[in-house]
């Protein structure tokens, strides 16, 4: 016989961390950032763990890849353009190492899908902005916000801008947020790439776009880490 340690009432048997969270802001870190070899061997890619910091739901995981080397010239960097944009939100915009993307808070815009696969939910993340600006819109919610961007999607120059991926359909609508969600202005916006583009990655979240706006890393950037795996 062993004692828990613990009880097991102050723990709610009914939350389900398999169901997505709903889409908006929220503050977050990477906690794990592996590099893998694609299904085909025929590239690498970074798997993205995030754990959400505060509010209903904290401690909930959302989960990311981005390749780092392709055979499809467009799909490399979509993945390259992403971790610099993560960088940028983390205040490192020459980040040489995945390891230099752990455990430090930031925002990520979250959206829901369906998954190809399975049809079911999934989580997907479309942008990233410093853990600042999401601070200064909880800590002053009627102070001066950037002007909500019209149906072109316009880059403005707004401090915390880093990176934000074309919205996908929701399959639902989120609850009312604890802090005020960030203005289309505070990220950076992309474009999909055409729909007959194929893209080999794990059947897992995915980012999708083809205008560069933010740091590009040059090709290699990660090269000895691929060298790895």
């Amino acid at each position: 016989m062993a004692n828990l340690g613990f009880s097991t009432q102050a723990y709610d048997p009914n939350i389900n961390f398999f169901t997505p969270i709903p889409a908006g802001d929220y503050l977050a870190m990477i906690d794990k950032a592996d590099v893998k070899m694609n299904k085909a061997g025929t590239g690498h890619y970074i798997a993205f763990s995030y754990i959400i910091l505060e509010g209903q739901y904290a401690e909930r995981r959302v989960f990311d890849n981005q390749n780092i080397s392709h055979p499809n010239q467009q799909a490399e960097n979509i993945g390259r353009r992403a971790i610099s944009a993560i960088g940028q939100a983390l205040g490192n915009p020459n980040v040489q190492d995945s390891d230099q993307l752990l455990n430090q808070p930031l925002v990520i815009k979250v959206t829901i899908r369906n998954n190809k696969q399975s049809n079911e939910p999934e989580n997907v993340i479309r942008g990233w902005a410093s853990k600042d600006s999401y601070q200064s819109v909880a800590a002053n919610p009627m102070g001066n916000m950037p002007p909500t961007q019209t149906a072109g999607m316009q880059q403005q120059q707004t401090p915390g801008v880093v990176h934000q991926m074309p919205p996908t359909q929701q399959v639902n609508q989120p609850p009312q947020q604890t802090s005020m969600p960030l203005q289309a202005s505070q990220f950076v916006q992309g474009n999909n790439p055409p729909a007959n583009q194929v893209q080999t990655q794990p059947a897992a979240t995915q980012h999708v776009a083809t205008t560069a706006t933010a740091h590009q890393y040059p090709t290699g950037a990660f090269k000895s880490a691929c060298r790895e795996f």
